[in-house]
């Protein structure tokens, strides 16, 4: 696994909470080589995929959301996950400060021609997303092989109205920042996510 240029990590004033903000997201740039990106897509395609599910009245919901996905756990790609929560403790230990202690599961998800995901939050009362701190989107597709499919973060704290979607970037954020996923018009955006989960919020 390649190494990140992470600008921001050792910041001798991060203990006092100089940066910190708990309503916008941030920004690793190539966390991940073309090459490394290759290899999660292959162990992606290789899982059992699914369609994303919103259910409503007992039905899945495409009007909220449209997708593939693919639930993929830390056994399968263990370099993965140590490499996305070294990045995220940096983050989190400057930016905002949250309790964390884990990773869910990792979703690889699929979002082809008219697939999107509208706005929603990660935390929620069902079980598993109740001690969700942080959110994770890692860009697998190269962003001149899709349009549309951006993630928009809802966040004062943001200096721009998108996050990169540079292939390898990984977008962090806290889970109950609303955000979403607009439709892609042509060509298919992959993306890995993962939550990172500690004590309840209280």
């Amino acid at each position: 696994m390649g190494r990140a240029e992470v600008a921001y990590y050792n910041n001798p004033f991060q203990h006092q909470s100089l940066e910190r903000s708990l309503d916008c997201w941030r920004v690793v740039d190539g966390l991940f080589s073309g090459e490394e990106v290759e290899d999660i897509i292959k162990i992606g395609e290789g899982c059992e995929q699914d369609s994303g599910q919103v259910i409503y009245k007992n039905k899945l919901n495409f009007i909220v959301r449209r997708s593939k996905v693919a639930w993929v756990g830390s056994s399968e790609m263990k370099p993965v996950y140590d490499k996305v929560w070294d990045a995220l403790a940096g983050l989190n230990r400057l930016h905002w400060g949250f309790e964390i202690d884990s990773l869910q599961n990792a979703q690889y998800s699929t979002y082809g021609p008219l697939c999107h995901y509208f706005y929603h939050m990660d935390i929620g009362t069902k079980e598993g997303t109740g001690e969700r701190k942080l959110s994770v989107s890692i860009n697998l597709t190269n962003p001149a092989e899709f349009i549309g499919g951006k993630l928009r973060v809802i966040g004062g704290g943001a200096n721009e109205k998108y996050p990169s979607q540079s292939l390898g970037a990984m977008i962090a954020f806290p889970s109950y920042l609303m955000h979403r996923v607009s439709p892609v018009w042509w060509g298919t955006r992959r993306s890995l996510v993962f939550w990172a989960t500690g004590k309840p919020f209280s």
